[in-house]
């Protein structure tokens, strides 16, 4: 058993965690996870730099896909609500319709 590299790879982890926690008290938690996302991209992108790592389709596509991902999540709510369409009125006519439809006739009573 490789002890040497498992206790270094044990303590690197709990000195990562520690910082992201720290970095979460001490700033804004969307900076921290902006810096943990996103690097895993940037660091094959140095690799393909200084190292001369190969780069290939699948890495950048990879890379694309974390990068959009995050993009996606940091969209506003009501933004969101109007590409889809959505509107909380829908939303609650949508959900008493299901619940009109697929009641018996005695469970109707208790609905409301």
């Amino acid at each position: 058993m490789p002890w040497l590299f498992l206790n270094g790879t044990g303590v690197v982890s709990l000195f990562f965690n520690f910082l992201i926690n720290f970095g979460i008290a001490l700033t804004h938690p969307l900076f921290i996870s902006i810096g943990t996302v996103l690097g895993i991209p940037v660091n094959a992108g140095a690799d393909a730099i200084f190292r001369g790592a190969d780069f290939g389709k699948y890495k950048m596509i990879s890379a694309f896909l974390i990068v959009t991902g995050f993009l996606f999540m940091l969209v506003p709510e009501d933004i969101e609500n109007k590409l889809w369409c959505r509107n909380q009125k829908n939303a609650d006519n949508l959900s008493l319709d299901y619940i009109e439809l697929h009641s018996t006739p005695d469970s109707k009573e208790n609905i409301t």
